[in-house]
C-alpha cells in the first residue's frame, strides 16, 4: 500500500469522517476560544498573573477529573461521553456569549466558565483518543492519529487567525458567539456516531470506579517504556506549557501589537506541527523513538531559551513553527504506539493516564509563568529552555532512563497488546 493510500484510508470510513469532522470543529473552537478569552482577560485586567490564574483554574479539575474520564469511557463506551460533553462545552461557550453581550461578564463568571470547561475536557479527550483504535485497524493508527491531528493543527492555524481577525472586526461578544457555533457543529457531527464498539462496552467491569482507576496506572506502570515516556512527556510541559500560553500573549502584547500578532505566532506553531504531523502519519515503523522523545526535549528548550531574547517577528515565527514541527511529529508517533499497546478495554484509561502526564503540571507552569512575567519575560523563557535541556541531557546519561527509553526503540511502533494480569 502506498503512503499516500495509507495516510488517507482511514477517510473512507463513515464513522471515522464523522469523528474527524466533529473533533476538528471543536477543537477549532478551543483554539478560537483560547485567543478570544486571553485577549479578553487582558483588556480587562492587563494583568500576566489573573491571566494565568483563570488558566489554573481550567487547568486543575481538568487534571483531578482526567483519570475518572478515562474510567468512564471503558466503563459506559467513547460514544455517549462524547455526545454528552460535547453539547455541554456548546452550552458553556454559550452561556459566557450571552453573559458577555448583556454585559454581565465578570471575572467570577470567567473563573466558572474556566473550571467548567476544564471538567468537560477530562472527559472529552480520553472519549475522543480512545474510539480511533475502536474504529481503525492497527496498521493504520498512525495514519488516523496524523489525520486527527492534521485537523487539530489546521485549527491551530485556522483558529487564532481567525479570532484574532473577528476580534477586530466584530468585536469580542459577536466572536464568542460565532465560537458557540463552531462547538455547535462539532457536537452535531459525534451525535452521528453510529459504531457497535463505539456504544457498547468491551468488558465486564465489576470494580468501582476507584478500582478501575487504580488498574488503569497499574496497567501503565508495569511497562518500563510507557513509564518512561510519561515521565518526559510530564516534565516537558511543565516547562513549555505556561511560556506558550502565558509568555506569548505578554510578548505579543508587548513587543508586537494587536491580536492578530499573537494569531500569526499561534499559527507558525501550527503550521509546523502539520508538517510533522503529515510526516509522522506517513511513516509505518519508526526507528528509536525513545531517543526521539529525548531529542525533542532538547530542540524546545534551545527554541525556548531563544525567545526569551525576543528577536524580530519573523525569527519568532520561525521558532515557534520548528517548535511545532518536533511536537507534531512525536504526538502521532507516541500516540499510535500507546493506542497500540492496549487492550480495548483498557484503551480509555492508557489514554487518560497519557493525557494526565500532560496536564498534571499545567496549573502549576502556568501560574509559576504568570508569577515570573511580572518579573522578567527573558527569564521565564530561559528559565524554561534550561529545564527541557536538563530534562533532554538527563534523559541520555541517566542509566536507567536510558535503560527504558532503549526499551521503547526495541519495541515496533506496532506490537500485540499488553494483557492486563490478574491481580
Amino acid at each position: 500500500m502506498s503512503q499516500k493510500t495509507s495516510l488517507w484510508a482511514p477517510l473512507k470510513l463513515r464513522d471515522f469522517r464523522a469523528l474527524w469532522l466533529g473533533y476538528s470543529a471543536f477543537m477549532l473552537g478551543n483554539q478560537f476560544y483560547f485567543v478570544a478569552l486571553t485577549w479578553l482577560l487582558l483588556e480587562l485586567t492587563d494583568s500576566g498573573a489573573l491571566l494565568g490564574s483563570v488558566l489554573m483554574v481550567a487547568a486543575i479539575p481538568r487534571l483531578i477529573f482526567m483519570l475518572i474520564g478515562g474510567a468512564v469511557v471503558d466503563r459506559f463506551s467513547p460514544r455517549p461521553v462524547l455526545r454528552v460533553f460535547s453539547l455541554a462545552v456548546t452550552i458553556i461557550i454559550g452561556t459566557l456569549t450571552l453573559l458577555l453581550w448583556r454585559e454581565a461578564l465578570s471575572i467570577g463568571w470567567l473563573y466558572i466558565i474556566a473550571a467548567l470547561i476544564g471538567v468537560s475536557d477530562a472527559f472529552f479527550y480520553p472519549a475522543a483518543t480512545s474510539s480511533v483504535p475502536k474504529m481503525i485497524d492497527k496498521a493504520q493508527l498512525p495514519a488516523a492519529n496524523a489525520l486527527i491531528q492534521t485537523g487539530d493543527q489546521i485549527t491551530q492555524i485556522a483558529g487564532p487567525a481567525l479570532a484574532g481577525v473577528l476580534i477586530g472586526l466584530v468585536g469580542l461578544p459577536l466572536a464568542f458567539a460565532i465560537n458557540t457555533a463552531f462547538f455547535a457543529f462539532g457536537a452535531i457531527c459525534l451525535w452521528l456516531l453510529r459504531a457497535r464498539s463505539l456504544s457498547a462496552a468491551t468488558a465486564a467491569h465489576s470494580g468501582n470506579m476507584l478500582g478501575l482507576i487504580l488498574e488503569g496506572l497499574r496497567y501503565a506502570g508495569r511497562d518500563p517504556a510507557i513509564r518512561a515516556s510519561l515521565i518526559i512527556i510530564g516534565m516537558l510541559n511543565f516547562a513549555l506549557v505556561g511560556p506558550l500560553t502565558v509568555g506569548t500573549a505578554a510578548m505579543t502584547e508587548t513587543y508586537f501589537g494587536g491580536a492578530g500578532a499573537y494569531g500569526l505566532l499561534m499559527a507558525a506553531m501550527g503550521v509546523g506541527s502539520l508538517a510533522g504531523t503529515l510526516g509522522a502519519g506517513a511513516q509505518h515503523a519508526v526507528r528509536h523513538p525513545g531517543r526521539i522523545l529525548a531529542g525533542l526535549a532538547l530542540l524546545l528548550g534551545v527554541c525556548a531559551g531563544l525567545l526569551g531574547f525576543v528577536p524580530a517577528l519573523p525569527v519568532v515565527l520561525i521558532i515557534m513553527a520548528v517548535m511545532g514541527l518536533g511536537i507534531g511529529f512525536t504526538s502521532v508517533i507516541a500516540t499510535a504506539w500507546l493506542q497500540s499497546r492496549a487492550v480495548a478495554q483498557m484503551q480509555g484509561r492508557l489514554m487518560s493516564v497519557l493525557m494526565f502526564s500532560v496536564v498534571v503540571f499545567d496549573p502549576f507552569s502556568q501560574g509559576l509563568a504568570g508569577i515570573m512575567l511580572d518579573v522578567s519575560l527573558t527569564a521565564m523563557f530561559v528559565g524554561a529552555g534550561v529545564l527541557m535541556i536538563v530534562t533532554g541531557l538527563a534523559t541520555l546519561s541517566s542509566k536507567v532512563i536510558r535503560a527504558e527509553m532503549e526499551a521503547i526503540d526495541a519495541q515496533a511502533v506496532f506490537k500485540d497488546p499488553i494483557e492486563p494480569q490478574p491481580e
